[in-house]
């Protein structure tokens, strides 16, 4: 695996364990999305390379919100809700791409130089996961906003009552973990050319483990 697509995943997932919770759905997100992006480029050759990775994107941010309203709206905890989801979405992949293959060669090139295009030597994709953790990371340190949801991760009934929308935070740490897991997805298909309905399968945990023994 791209250690830079692992970055990109890992921060998204980070959102969400400071907000209290965890999403262990990560990597059927992005195995569905990069089937489907994947596939649409395949399908679509014509078309520029940013339709498929904003299509990825989005599908992402939508498998996001069901995650998001399990648990925000529906209260399941965060554990048992995308276990489920985890289960689903890779159904759902499974039942999306059936017995079909994308491979490098059903692919436009201008989809796979989405990973293999350079800028000053150096791979977009590490430019790109560096701008996201970068980015990230100034949110996490200089705004308003990441103390709010460092305070409903610590502890969300006192982060209510001090007026904090704990659960649109929470919502939408799940949204943005989720969005990127769907550019994380597109950028799969793009890095390997081959995909198949069991991408990123078994990867789950190197998502999310990292910040869970971190602390």
């Amino acid at each position: 695996m791209s250690v830079s697509i692992l970055l990109i995943v890992a921060v998204g997932e980070l959102l969400v364990m400071i907000s209290g919770n965890i999403d262990i759905s990560v990597g059927s997100m992005v195995g569905v999305c990069a089937f489907v992006a994947a596939s649409f480029a395949a399908d679509n050759p014509e078309v520029s390379v940013l339709v498929p990775l904003a299509l990825g994107a989005t599908l992402g941010l939508a498998l996001g919100a069901v995650n998001g309203v399990l648990v925000v709206v529906a209260g399941v905890p965060s554990i048992m809700a995308t276990l489920g989801t985890l289960y689903v979405f890779r159904g759902a992949d499974s039942l999306i791409a059936g017995s079909k293959q994308i491979t490098a060669s059903t692919v436009p090139e201008s989809y796979l130089q989405l990973a293999s295009a350079r800028i000053f030597g150096v791979s977009v994709l590490i430019w790109l996961g560096i701008g996201i953790a970068l980015a990230i990371g100034i949110w996490l340190r200089h705004t308003r906003s990441r103390r709010h949801l460092y305070a409903v991760g610590i502890n969300d009934s006192a982060a209510v009552n001090a007026g904090i929308h704990s659960r649109r935070l929470v919502f939408g740490a799940f949204a943005a973990s989720s969005l990127l897991c769907g550019v994380a997805g597109t950028l799969w298909g793009a890095r390997f050319g081959t995909v198949t309905a069991d991408a990123a399968s078994g990867f789950d945990f190197k998502f999310w483990l990292p910040w869970l023994l971190a602390g």
